[in-house]
């Protein structure tokens, strides 16, 4: 750590919607009586005048004001040598971010920010943890929402099971919530365009990764894979499930937490653990919630239709030009109103489960008997908590030092304080506490453990057990196999006189096997099983509509039997894996059918249902929208974003070990 500097801080982009946050807050606790009254810090940007401007504003004073261009290196690092720790509220730190760094290493300067952008984290661990280490300089991302709750909520569940217990998953609900109605946007634009050119570039983010996970490697062989998990794989399904001890729908989490925590453990486990220490690296896993159906079908809607133009040149320029458009009035320009900011509050759930008898070394072979519910919680989580926890943060980076037990490198929160074990933790936990975040245990009891659970998935997923099937389910999804098979069967030894006709024996079959399949869409609803809730409603629409509207218009025409054919096929392929899970070849076979059969059907489909719109001529107008919405559908959606899935998980398939 630098000697005595001209401030202990200096807030680097104070002029930003951010980093004015963060200014006002360290106003606040650094005025007489304030909790921090004996800081003395300073505001910088590249704009004195907009500075002092800010300052006024808020009535804040202050100890200086430093004018550092990130354009500028020489500024940048005259400005980080007056400083003991750089706070940058400058992003996207894709962007921005990296001189600020590289500055702070020369002016053997401590830096924190609150980047919630993978890419620059893993840059920063590639290109200067041995920099950062050789200045004995503390660099410290991800210090903000993304992703404190997570990353520190975790140690803080898994210290709920202290020795013998162990923790062996946790797992995590995002809620938000807002006091009265809300007034103009949630959040400030710039988190959309970081999130857009993060989505945009994840090829990049991915070759960097493992261009990083190598280097470890090549450090200390079998470091770049972190922890092993322990217990049952834990699974976080895509959404939206209804999670029942909520009360609302749940999605997997897009943001930086997963990536975050996963640093954080690799970190961790490279470093032996003391005896006595409880195990800090349980299997994590991200959700967010929303509440009521409404709201799920919009998420739904509006993540498909981000993924899908984020992963496009044109969709990333569509995306930036209209933030406000794309994400339904919650991200523009101007940011959320003081209102908004006062009404809102978050709150993060941690549903940790583990054995009260156990050893990280020898896991044991039956399921988990102890569960522990905790929470981290607090108000306005986008700027008023990122604040706090922000503040939080950088004062522990300059007080805790001797006590984390590091010198100098470039971390994420959790692997900073779990270095120094569970002191270090509960340092840091308190000091969230004294700003105003709440970390709470709500619940701890002991459970009935299942059968099938227990012991080390060292080996990877096909290591995992397998979750046994009632019988019932096997029965039904046997019924459907044959009757999907005789449908086929049928085509095709009658494919000249195959008819869809209302009431023809082929047609009624296929909408009673149907409707076993929307039951499967509705245990995934019900979260009883695994699968994407808004992609199978979408299959299942447009087939509920092909098979009770468009079929039956054309009951003998040729795509009529082609669309039959297709749909055969993919559920004859499809269900032998529910049968035989862990059977290699049906597998294979259900990832690998969908490449032939899934645009032969979309195409078949899409391709009868405009074929058939002159049909339906005075017939009503949802009728005719709802036959004419399969084609955009079928061919963007399927095109765009559904076909390059099943590429995906065909090529997992293949690549998957027994």
């Amino acid at each position: 750590m630098a000697p005595k500097r001209e401030f202990d801080v200096i807030i680097y982009g104070a002029t930003g919607y951010t980093g004015e946050q963060v200014a006002r807050a360290l106003g606040g606790m650094a005025a007489s009586g304030g909790s921090w009254a004996c800081a003395r810090w300073a505001i910088a940007g590249r704009s004195k005048a907009k500075l002092e401007a800010m300052a006024t504003k808020h009535g804040l004073k202050p100890t200086g004001v430093v004018v550092a261009d990130v354009g500028d290196s020489g500024s940048l690092t005259a400005m980080c040598a007056r400083a003991a720790i750089l706070m940058n509220a400058t992003g996207p730190y894709r962007f921005y971010g990296e001189p600020v760094v590289t500055a702070c290493i020369a002016a053997k300067t401590d830096y924190v920010d609150l980047c919630g952008e993978p890419e620059f984290i893993d840059r920063c661990l590639l290109r200067h943890t041995e920099a950062a280490k050789a200045a004995g300089v503390i660099i410290v991302h991800a210090c903000a929402f993304d992703s404190v709750p997570a990353d520190i909520g975790t140690l803080f569940t898994a210290l709920q099971m202290p020795p013998p217990s162990l923790c062996a998953h946790a797992d995590m609900y995002h809620t938000f919530s807002v006091d009265g109605p809300l007034e103009g946007a949630a959040a400030h634009a710039t988190t959309f365009y970081a999130a857009v050119h993060g989505f945009g570039g994840a090829k990049e983010t991915r070759a960097q990764r493992k261009e990083l996970l190598a280097k470890l490697e090549a450090e200390a062989p079998g470091s770049s894979v972190g922890p092993v998990p322990l217990g049952p794989r834990l699974r976080v399904a895509t959404g939206p499930t209804y999670k029942a001890e909520l009360g609302q729908y749940a999605f997997l989490f897009p943001g930086s937490d997963v990536a975050v925590v996963r640093t954080s453990q690799r970190a961790l486990a490279r470093a032996p653990r003391k005896p006595g220490e409880p195990y800090l690296t349980p299997q994590f896993g991200a959700s967010f919630c929303v509440a009521g159906a409404k709201w799920a079908l919009a998420t739904a809607v509006m993540g498909l239709l981000f993924n899908v133009l984020s992963a496009r040149s044109w969709g990333r320029k569509l995306l930036l030009k209209h933030p406000k458009l794309f994400t339904l009035g919650a991200f523009t320009d101007e940011g959320p109103s003081e209102a908004t900011l006062a009404a809102s509050s978050w709150k993060t759930t941690f549903f940790g489960k583990g054995w009260a008898q156990a050893s990280a070394e020898a896991p044991p072979k039956t399921g988990f008997d102890v569960l522990v519910r905790t929470s981290v919680s607090g108000p306005e989580p986008g700027y008023i908590a990122t604040s706090l926890m922000f503040l939080a943060m950088a004062r522990c980076v300059l007080e805790d030092r001797p006590l984390l037990g590091v010198s100098g490198g470039v971390f994420t929160p959790g692997a900073l304080v779990g270095s120094g074990g569970s002191v270090g933790v509960n340092r840091l936990v308190e000091r969230l506490r004294r700003v105003g975040i709440r970390f709470e245990v709500e619940e701890k009891r002991a459970i009935t453990p299942k059968p099938g659970q227990g012991g080390s998935q060292a080996g990877g997923d096909d290591k995992a057990p397998q979750q046994q099937r009632p019988v019932w389910q096997t029965a039904l999804n046997a019924c459907a196999l044959f009757g999907w098979l005789g449908v086929l069967s049928f085509l095709c030894w009658e494919w000249e006189s195959v008819s869809g006709a209302w009431g023809s024996t082929l047609l009624s079959t296929t909408l009673a096997l149907e409707a076993v399949c929307v039951f499967e869409l509705a245990q995934i609803v019900l979260g009883t099983a695994r699968g994407n809730v808004f992609l199978g409603a979408i299959v299942r629409g447009v087939r509920a509509i092909s098979a009770i509207v468009v079929l039956p218009a054309m009951p003998h025409a040729l795509p009529t039997k082609i669309v039959l054919l297709a749909w055969s096929l993919t559920e004859v392929c499809r269900y032998p894996m529910f049968l035989a899970p862990a059977s290699r070849s049906a597998r294979r076979l259900r990832y690998l059918a969908p490449i032939l059969t899934f645009p032969l059907g979309a195409g078949a489909e899409a391709y009868a249902a405009y074929s058939s719109l002159g049909m339906f001529t005075g017939r009503s107008m949802l009728l005719r929208g709802c036959v004419a919405m399969v084609v955009p559908v079928n061919v963007l959606l399927g095109g765009f974003f559904g076909y390059p899935m099943i590429l995906a998980k065909a090529k997992g398939a293949l690549k998957r070990k027994e």
